[in-house]
């Protein structure tokens, strides 16, 4: 079978079916994943770190739960690996889910991006269905109480560096653009669609945060130092630079410049504001009506004027 793209493949009704999800299927798929990763992550990051070597990089927001491959990827280009951790009714959050997430990504602390909690008997008279993300409880005190174990457990472990609540107010009532009609009507909010505030979670809240930091003081982390890793460049660097593998991006002969050292900046004359403008690199006007010399003096004025 060939096509020219994912597009034109025949459906499995008009062509060969995707085989059984056998374990050499599976391996294969997650070991491309973590390929695929690993490049976005590359790219990306040393995008990132070509303007600004040290911003801190928190991945990507994973969801359910992370394939090692990719997780592993992750950990090698990024300071944290990000999580939206949602348990249910079933089982609390584990210590071992975290300890697991860590170490597939080269021992980075895990930030806990997204989590909730949820109960049935809302003060604006929304149903809290079942089948969306987090647990949902019979009483605000009970959904209380569960958040003050969620948070005190994972603030004991050393691999956690935040936990993110969702959300600051209840889900709408319809469906919308941004929402969809499957996160509708949810008790994820601290207050409700009136702003009347769930005070039987918000006083715990209150009480509870501060002991974190401390709690989490008490565990040291042995976590991996912060350390610059060598990044590719994006681009090829051309005749006229080389690969600055501290930031991922081109380092350009004097006199060249751009993402690919391929700008002759000698055929420029703008290094200063007063400098003329070349015409052969600026067009006679913009398309409304403004001319080079205006742009001209408006750049000499500017060059001209004090700012405090």
């Amino acid at each position: 079978m060939s096509a020219s793209g994912f597009r034109p493949l025949p459906s499995q009704s008009q062509g060969p079916r995707i085989p059984a999800w056998t374990d050499k299927y599976v391996k294969d798929s997650r070991d491309f994943a973590g390929l695929v990763a690993a490049q976005y992550y590359n790219v990306t990051t040393s995008a990132v770190r070509a303007v600004d070597p040290y911003h801190l990089i928190l991945g990507s927001k994973f969801a359910f739960s992370p394939v090692q491959s990719v997780t592993s990827a992750c950990g090698q280009y990024c300071d944290v690996i990000s999580w939206n951790y949602y348990t249910n009714n079933y089982y609390a959050p584990r210590a071992s889910d975290i300890h697991s997430l860590s170490q597939w990504g080269h021992n980075k602390p895990v930030l806990i991006s997204e989590y909730g909690i949820r109960a049935y008997d809302t003060q604006s008279s929304r149903d809290s269905a079942s089948d969306k993300a987090g647990p949902v409880f019979p009483t605000q005190a009970e959904r209380a109480q569960d958040w003050k174990s969620y948070a005190t457990t994972l603030a004991a472990l050393k691999e956690i560096v935040g936990l993110h609540w969702f959300m600051f107010h209840d889900m709408p009532t319809s469906s919308t653009p941004k929402t969809g009609p499957s996160a509708t009507n949810g008790n994820y909010g601290l207050v409700n669609a009136t702003d009347a505030i769930y005070t039987a979670v918000t006083s715990e809240m209150t009480k509870v945060n501060p002991t974190l930091a401390n709690l989490h003081e008490a565990h040291p982390t042995n976590l991996t130092a912060f350390c610059k890793i060598a990044l590719k460049c994006y681009t090829k660097c051309g005749i006229h630079g080389c690969c600055d593998s501290s930031v991922g991006s081109c380092k350009c002969d004097d006199g060249y410049g751009g993402v690919d050292c391929s700008e002759d900046h000698a055929s420029f004359s703008l290094s200063t504001f007063t400098a003329p403008l070349s015409r052969s690199v600026w067009t006679v006007g913009d398309g409304y009506g403004y001319t080079q010399e205006y742009f001209q003096a408006a750049r000499t004025n500017v060059s001209k004027a004090s700012y405090h």
